[in-house]
């Protein structure tokens, strides 16, 4: 058996370990069949649609990162059909914008989950992430739902924006923390750029997110960074491999460990920050699903990289 909570599991954080890891952030789904969809479905709402994210499975979960002395990050994501972006959502019924019927769902969504990570002990939970259409139109639901969120949940709360989305301050100072996606490019050209450029590419990208840090008076967290190790990796970093054509999917593994080296190396500069999460370690070591040209760092360049950042 695969997947969270199982003897795979286990062995993955095993390996994390081995790298210096401390923290790993879990991933339940909601699901929504388009984005005009009025409501997220999952196992909040009865639909077993997620097999290996229930909450038995997380709870098992977070016994095995205790059992490893790691903290555990509660993330839900929304998954729209095709592998549409999350922050495109509008929500239409009967013709008309529907929001009020979305965030109904949303909240509840998030709630549930909101519970199981105070359940659990889970260090941060994670109140949305790219929620950029949704916060655009109107934050005060955003707000509203936090507050939800703070009666059934005593610890760390933050908010996952993509790399490049405006988000009011009024939210930041109602969470603990700012969380970023960093998947900004940090080259706009090159396949094989210097060091030098992709450090360059990390300080300009993530200045704005100290500088919001600092405004707010919070610490800034990435909550997902990663790097395919590919052509794509800092060009197109957000580009998942079945999106990118043959010539970008060519694995690269020595760019994804530049990468990773010129993301460190900056980050060792930014005194505001609170965390860093890579995507992705599989919980299944032997699986195929993204091939030598995927995000996992696991057994490639990459990870000597990351050991000596964790450890």
């Amino acid at each position: 058996m695969r997947g969270y909570g199982t003897e795979s599991s286990a062995e993955a954080l095993a390996h994390l370990d081995s790298v210096g890891v401390n923290s790993i952030s879990a991933t339940p789904f909601g699901y929504m069949p388009s984005l005009e969809a009025t409501h997220v479905r999952g196992e909040h709402s009865g639909d077993g649609i997620f097999a290996g994210e229930t909450k038995a499975r997380l709870v098992r979960l977070a016994e095995q990162t205790k059992e490893r002395g790691m903290s555990l990050v509660l993330k839900p994501h929304i998954w729209v059909e095709g592998g549409l972006w999350r922050g495109h959502i509008k929500p239409i019924s009967d013709g008309a914008l529907d929001w009020a019927s979305w965030w109904t769902s949303y909240t509840n969504f998030i709630v549930y989950y909101a519970r199981l990570a105070e359940e659990v002990g889970a260090a941060v939970f994670v109140v949305g992430v790219e929620l950029a259409s949704a916060i655009e139109h109107d934050p005060k639901p955003m707000l509203a739902m936090i507050a939800r969120v703070r009666e059934v949940y005593s610890g760390h709360l933050t908010y996952a924006a993509n790399w490049n989305e405006p988000v009011p301050d009024s939210i930041w100072e109602a969470l603990d923390s700012v969380g970023v996606q960093f998947y900004a490019p940090l080259s706009k050209e090159k396949t094989d750029p210097p060091l030098t450029e992709l450090r360059d590419g990390v300080r300009t990208n993530i200045k704005p997110w100290v500088e919001v840090a600092n405004r707010v008076k919070r610490p800034l967290s990435l909550t997902e960074v990663g790097f395919r190790s590919a052509r794509s990796a800092v060009r197109y970093p957000s580009a998942w491999p079945e999106k990118t054509n043959d010539y970008w999917s060519t694995p690269n593994p020595e760019l994804q460990e530049k990468a990773y080296q010129a993301l460190f190396l900056e980050l060792a500069n930014v005194q505001e920050l609170h965390s860093v999460y890579v995507w992705k370690y599989f919980t299944d070591k032997d699986t195929d699903e993204e091939g030598p040209d995927g995000f996992s760092p696991r057994n490639k360049l990459a990870e000597h990289v990351l050991k000596k950042a964790y450890q």
